[in-house]
C-alpha cells in the first residue's frame, strides 16, 4: 500500500508541476518569461490540421539555431518603424497564412510549435532572389518557424526531422525564402 501511495504522489508531483509550467508559459507576463528563459505563448494557430502553440521572440529562432551558421542574420523589427515607411504593412496572421499554406504543400507533418517575429532580414549568402532580383539585404520581413516538422530529404526520399523558416515579405506578402535544417 505505502508503494502504491509514493507513486501516486510522484505522480500528482509531476502533473502539478507541468501544470505550473504550462500556466506560467501562458501568463501575461512577457517579461517574466523572457527573463526565465520560457518563451511566451502568445496564442494557438492550426497547421496541418492541428493546433499548435504561436510565440513571437528572436529568441526563440535563436535559441534553436546560430543564423549566421545557416547563412542569414535577423534582428527584429517595431511594426512601427516598418509602417512608418508610409507602406501598408501585412499583419501576422496574413504572413502565418502564407507560411502555413507553403509548409503544408511541403509536409502533412504538424509542427510542435511556430514562432512569427518582424525582422530585418539579411541572406548573407545569395542577397538577390534570382527570380526577381531583388535583394534580401536587410529587408522588412515576417519570419514563420515551424518547429520539428518531418520533410523529405531530396535525393534518396528518406526523412528528417527538421525547422523550417520561412520568410514572408512585410508589405506583399510574397514568400521570399524558405530555410530548412535538420534538428
Amino acid at each position: 500500500m505505502k508503494k502504491r501511495i509514493k507513486i501516486f504522489a510522484g505522480a500528482l508531483a509531476a502533473v502539478l508541476i507541468l501544470s505550473a509550467s504550462v500556466a506560467y508559459a501562458l501568463s501575461a507576463e512577457p517579461e517574466a518569461a523572457k527573463a526565465s528563459g520560457r518563451e511566451q505563448v502568445l496564442d494557438t494557430v492550426s497547421v496541418c490540421d492541428k493546433s499548435v502553440p504561436l510565440t513571437g521572440t528572436l529568441q526563440a529562432l535563436t535559441d534553436r539555431v546560430d543564423p549566421a551558421d545557416r547563412g542569414f542574420s535577423v534582428a527584429e523589427l517595431a511594426a512601427e518603424s516598418v509602417q512608418s515607411s508610409g507602406n501598408a504593412m501585412i499583419d501576422r496572421d496574413a504572413a502565418l497564412s502564407v507560411a502555413s499554406k507553403h509548409l503544408e504543400a511541403m509536409t502533412s507533418s504538424a509542427p510542435s510549435s511556430v514562432n512569427a517575429i518582424l525582422a530585418s532580414f539579411t541572406d548573407n549568402e545569395s542577397a538577390v532572389i534570382n527570380e526577381s532580383g531583388r535583394t534580401l539585404q536587410n529587408a522588412p520581413t515576417w519570419v514563420v518557424t515551424f518547429t520539428n516538422v518531418t520533410l523529405t530529404t531530396q535525393g534518396n526520399g528518406g526523412t528528417v526531422l527538421a525547422d523550417s523558416t520561412m520568410v514572408i515579405d512585410a508589405y506583399s506578402g510574397e514568400l521570399l525564402e524558405v530555410i530548412s535544417y535538420g534538428v
